[in-house]
């Protein structure tokens, strides 16, 4: 299984941009549910897929196009800042690792 993030092109989701014209620029809450919905979705509809971030929403009742591209940057963001904390501090790595898998910290 590959975990890596796929850089987001103005291409994948700029195709059909007919969503933005009543896009909110407010972000919205996702809850458990939702991400792991979000998770699946993106299981199933890798970056190659045409009109992948509409089929991604379709699959996530309540939320939109412009709320899934969000969520994803916003995901991509974090690991960015995740891995540049990481290689700035690589005693965090092993902090992180213990933490998470033996309740250390």
């Amino acid at each position: 299984m590959n975990w890596g993030m796929e850089v987001l092109s103005p291409a994948s989701y700029l195709s059909n941009a007919s969503w933005l014209i009543d896009e909110s620029k407010s972000s919205t809450k996702w809850t458990h549910a939702e991400n792991k919905m979000f998770e699946d979705a993106l299981a199933v509809y890798d970056k190659d897929t045409p009109d992948r971030w509409h089929k991604v929403a379709a699959m996530i009742p309540g939320k939109t196009v412009g709320d899934v591209i969000r969520h994803y940057k916003e995901l991509e963001d974090d690991v960015s800042s995740i891995r540049s904390r990481a290689r700035a501090y690589p005693w965090l790595r092993q902090h992180q690792y213990l933490s998470f898998h033996i309740g250390v910290g």
